[in-house]
């Protein structure tokens, strides 16, 4: 196969495969794009059965895996307890949920992200694992996309809700979705780069990745350009960096500098960064009508703001419907992931997923600081997600390829030094796993 490596796994090829599906579109779509596009297949209650049948299909043999390799429940809980207790909380949601059965279908569809990033960590070499999967993922979609944008538009090109503004969405849906995959994609070809451990191939995939994220006009997705080019600065920063108490520093320099600037520019000049970005990039301060949004689905979130909703149960009733009858563009999500957040599981659920992201970021750091090239790597991409959700929505969303992300990232690994340049391998003992099989075949 390409670019084999050893000590990985047969066992790969479940949490490559969910990540192309999450990077993609429906799979429904390519076997029969007609009935995806129908009205029936894209039931926002129902799904489709082909895409559930595909997911559990994975799921159970995911479940499979980490059977054969003897996963420890009680040292993963208490390593991950936040997540634990997010996972547990949004289960839980079904009770009060005006749409049970959909929140506990979710849930399960979320819990399959999970279990993809288990079978991840339980490989006998992370590195090689990742290196393995995150190749695959690009050298297909990336080209893929550009081959439908190109050649096969009617696959390729969309258009907006007016019919008029044309938008580049490749494998993908929407212009946000291809610009999440190509951000993503290509943030670790530049840090493979960057590590000396690139190789001849990733420079046209790299290249088709900022053609596609450059867009055409309206096409691409500012969002996604901003994100990578904040993420691309502070991967080469980080990487020049070889002193952990200069990285400390810098990384606290630059948030108080950050807070300082802010602070001049709301006294002296009535405004903000955020404005000062939205303005250079010839965006309104509204984001594109995304803050009308925002008050209006704060406003019917405050009418249960405790528990919230129920999980993914917000945008299926009455709520939306009020929300469609405003905004012509028919929104099935908040373009903000925290307030999508806070109208599903309320503020306890915004919490935890805070305190979640919170406990993501110190142990990278503390992984930084223990010397882990990776754990820089795994900063930033945190940083990006927790970025990107300002103005999209993709936390907590079951198969999202920013969630999966976001979870390969966020869970705490307390072997977390296995994964650096000069160990990591075959070697090292596993804590969430008793014993590890040699290879599956």
């Amino acid at each position: 196969m390409l670019g084999e490596k050893p000590h990985v796994s047969a066992a790969m090829w479940l949490p490559l495969l969910w990540m192309m599906r999450c990077g993609s579109r429906s799979l429904l779509y390519w076997l029969n794009p007609e009935a995806a596009m129908s009205a029936d297949s894209n039931d926002l209650l129902n799904g489709n059965p082909v895409d559930r049948n595909f997911f559990i299909v994975l799921e159970v043999m995911a479940f499979g895996v980490l059977a054969f390799r003897k996963f420890d429940v009680l040292n993963f809980t208490k390593n991950n307890k936040i997540l634990v207790l997010l996972y547990i909380y949004m289960l839980s949601s079904f009770l009060w949920s005006a749409f049970p059965d959909v929140s506990t279908r979710r849930w399960v569809r979320t819990l399959g992200d999970l279990l993809m990033v288990l079978v991840i960590l339980s490989e006998k070499d992370v590195p090689a694992a990742l290196d393995w999967m995150y190749r695959r993922f690009v050298y297909v979609l990336i080209p893929v996309s550009v081959f439908f944008v190109k050649y096969m538009r009617e696959f390729g090109v969309a258009y907006d809700f007016t019919g008029k503004a044309e938008m580049w969405v490749g494998v993908t849906t929407h212009k946000n979705s291809l610009g999440q995959l190509v951000v993503i994609g290509s943030i670790f070809l530049f840090w493979a780069f960057l590590r000396k451990k690139g190789r001849i191939c990733d420079i046209p995939v790299f290249i088709m990745g900022m053609w596609l994220l450059n867009g055409s006009g309206t096409s691409n997705s500012k969002t996604s350009v901003m994100v990578f080019i904040m993420g691309a600065a502070l991967v080469f920063t980080l990487s020049r960096i070889k002193n952990v108490k200069i990285i400390a520093i810098t990384l606290c320099s630059s948030l108080t500098l950050l807070f300082l600037t802010e602070a001049m520019l709301e006294v002296f000049f009535k405004t903000s960064i955020f404005n000062f970005v939205l303005a250079s990039t010839g965006r309104d301060a509204t984001l594109t009508g995304r803050t009308e949004l925002w008050e209006a689905v704060i406003a019917l979130g405050m009418k249960q703001p405790l528990l919230g909703g129920g999980y993914g149960a917000f945008w299926l009733g009455n709520f939306s419907n009020n929300l469609w009858q405003v905004f012509v563009w028919h929104p099935t999500q908040a373009h903000n992931g925290y307030i999508d957040i806070f109208v599903d599981l309320g503020i306890v659920g915004l919490v935890v997923v805070i305190s979640l992201i919170i406990a993501a970021f110190v142990s990278s750091y503390k992984e930084i600081m223990a010397g882990s090239e990776f754990g820089k790597f795994r900063f930033v991409l945190i940083l990006m997600v927790v970025i990107y959700n300002i103005s999209e929505s993709s936390l907590i969303r079951p198969t999202s390829l920013l969630w999966f992300t976001f979870l390969l990232m966020a869970v705490n690994d307390p072997t977390a030094k296995r994964i650096r340049e000069a160990g990591g391998g075959a070697d090292v003992e596993l804590p969430f796993f008793n014993e590890q099989e040699e290879k599956l075949t």
